[in-house]
């Protein structure tokens, strides 16, 4: 997969091979041609606090997802802030994947649990990629990334060219 530029500025001990954070990780099988950049890499420094987990880069089923992940095992806390979490890695996945390839989109939250308040709340939270707006996708920890991109409807994600 095509790159911009901007990646080449990205240490290669940052490109990982799996998603995984204490007890909450996202089951990759099925993936194919993946690049996931460890948002958390000591050499990236800390320009920004609030970012998520990773970025995913990858082919499932022919098709080129782009999605935004973040992990939590234990309590979730502030969806407000997840939602900040989630937007700065998004921003950052804009500048790393050219404008003009086709790709889908997704944010994805895996969570081990989340009261009602925090359902609900995550629910109204929207993701803003490249002018356009889409709602966080939930996972449970350990599930399988494309078994839930298969079973999303058109207006899950955002779709470009």
């Amino acid at each position: 997969m095509k790159l911009t530029n901007k990646a080449n500025n990205i240490p290669d001990c940052c490109w990982v091979n799996r998603c995984r954070r204490g007890n909450c990780s996202v089951n990759l099988d099925g993936v194919s041609s993946k690049l996931i950049l460890d948002l958390d890499c000591k050499a990236l420094g800390q320009q920004q606090n609030k970012r998520c987990d990773y970025l995913l880069i990858g082919k499932i089923n022919k098709k080129t997802w782009l999605v935004s992940i973040e992990l939590k095992g234990g309590r979730v806390g502030s969806i407000t802030d997840l939602g900040k979490q989630l937007q700065t890695g998004t921003d950052m996945l804009d500048e790393l994947f050219p404008k003009g390839a086709p790709h889908q989109f997704i944010p994805l939250l895996a969570t081990n649990g989340m009261n009602k308040k925090q359902r609900y709340d995550l629910r109204k939270k929207n993701i803003n990629f490249r002018n356009k707006t889409v709602k966080i996708v939930k996972i449970t920890c350990r599930g399988r990334i494309d078994k839930l991109l298969d079973g999303l409807r058109q207006n899950d994600y955002i779709k470009h060219p």
